[in-house]
């Protein structure tokens, strides 16, 4: 199941105005044990249907950061 203690965004950088440009989201986890994030997607807004999930198997151990690169090379998702 789900690690326990939180993962909060870290920082965040918007793209540029290029549609090429990309942006990044960074996740930070301070818990115990491994965090499975199978599912649990990342969306601008809530009324937003567009976003990211991370696949099955996407976890983050504890004390470590993720870095979710988004726009054509990453996600393909644009904040």
């Amino acid at each position: 199941g789900p690690g326990t203690g939180p993962v909060r965004l870290h920082e965040l950088m918007v793209a540029g105005e290029s549609p090429a440009a990309a942006g990044w989201i960074e996740l930070d986890h301070s818990g115990d044990t491994p965090f499975d994030l199978s599912g649990h997607r990342l969306v601008f807004r809530r009324d937003r249907a567009a976003g990211w999930t991370f696949p099955p198997g996407s976890a983050l151990t504890p004390g470590r950061f993720l870095t979710v690169e988004t726009g054509p090379a990453g996600t393909g998702w644009a904040l």
